[in-house]
């Protein structure tokens, strides 16, 4: 899955496989996210606002 400046509000992931996914410029606001796995994903300037990350897999993501 590739996005760019994507918003999205208020809503949760739970299982969902990223891996090697970009979403570059995207805000996720208020959101739960559980067990995913965003391994390898390109992520630059996403802004995570009142987001709770938990056993979610993050091995070589880039984040800058």
């Amino acid at each position: 899955m590739d996005v760019e400046a994507v918003g999205v509000d208020g809503c949760s992931f739970a299982n969902v496989r990223f891996t090697g996914s970009s979403l570059r410029q995207s805000q996720l606001s208020d959101r739960r996210i559980e067990g995913c796995d965003f391994s390898q994903v390109a992520a630059g300037n996403v802004s995570l606002n009142h987001c709770a990350v938990n056993g979610s897999r993050l091995s070589g993501s880039s984040w800058d």
